[in-house]
């Protein structure tokens, strides 16, 4: 399954975090891309606050100057628009799903784009 890419700059890869209320949760999920093993300025975290009672600025905050990171927020209105808040965001290529209270796995990120060989549009949801 390893797939050698056709030029020597890896596939650009958007991560695409929906949320609501979830603060702690939101911190382990982006403490775990801080050991992301991938090619800096080729990734970057799209966080949609779904309307969160609290917002999440304070638990994002800390990973604003160490991740490439972009958040958003919209009035509550369930996870798939939050999904399509942030594709309209990026633009819609390619995008593979996974839990927001799980840990990411760069091997998973690796393998996706190792497969696709293309941009790649990860999207993490609750």
């Amino acid at each position: 399954m390893n797939r050698t890419f056709a030029t020597t700059t890896p596939p650009f890869v958007s991560v695409v975090i929906p949320t609501y209320g979830r603060p702690r949760q939101i911190v382990a999920c982006l403490e775990s891309f801080t050991a992301l093993d991938y090619p800096v300025g080729r990734w970057e975290l799209i966080v949609v606050d779904d309307g969160s009672p609290e917002p999440l600025d304070g638990a994002v905050a800390p990973f604003q100057n160490r991740l490439p990171l972009t958040l958003l927020r919209q009035a509550n209105q369930g996870p798939a628009v939050a999904r399509n808040t942030a594709v309209g965001y990026f633009g819609e290529k390619f995008r593979r799903r996974k839990k927001s209270g799980s840990p990411i796995s760069a091997t998973l990120i690796l393998l996706s784009v190792q497969r696709h060989g293309e941009d790649l549009h990860l999207q993490v949801v609750r």
